[in-house]
């Protein structure tokens, strides 16, 4: 048993993975960037350092391993880690582990993630209740919006035409 955990620096302990990547590609030669690793390559990395992935992140999840594009895209792994306090760690992380022969501290491995923002309706809002028709009395009372046609500071101004003034 001591053996297992020396070369599985990571063995007891669940790990999630969360990839996002517009740009993957495969590399053809070494004038190619490297691509970022591909969800497989992750998983399967975690899983060689001894960890159990689990493809839900819940409570028992140690740590979420992820790209910072993933963060950025607050995908929805990130989104669940944040919600149930699981520290979301950069691949630095699993080198680290690797290197060490042993789990590392997590701390300076831990990816920023973005503030949520609203995102944009995906079809026009409902159109609301028709604006009140706007009828011009002949004065700036605003006693009449609420669609009252006369009232007690501007009652002479109200008069029909045709009739006369009581006095």
């Amino acid at each position: 048993k001591k053996r297992r955990k020396r070369e599985e620096p990571l063995a007891d302990v669940v790990v999630a993975v969360s990839v996002f990547s517009e740009t993957a590609v495969p590399r053809d030669d070494a004038s190619t960037p490297a691509a970022p690793p591909n969800f497989k390559q992750v998983v399967a990395r975690v899983q060689s350092l001894g960890a159990t992935y689990s493809s839900i992140v819940h409570r028992r999840v140690a740590y979420l391993v992820a790209t910072a594009e993933a963060a950025t895209k607050r995908t929805q792994r990130i989104r669940k880690a944040l919600k149930f306090g699981v520290p979301i760690v950069s691949l630095d992380f699993l080198d680290a582990c690797e290197s060490a022969r042993s789990a590392v501290a997590h701390h300076r491995f831990v990816l920023d993630v973005p503030d949520e923002t609203p995102q944009p309706a995906l079809h026009e809002p409902a159109p609301h209740a028709a604006p009140p028709r706007v009828v011009d009395l002949g004065c700036c009372c605003s006693c009449h919006d609420s669609g009252a046609s006369a009232c007690a500071w501007c009652a002479d101004a109200h008069q029909p035409a045709d009739a006369s003034p009581s006095g």
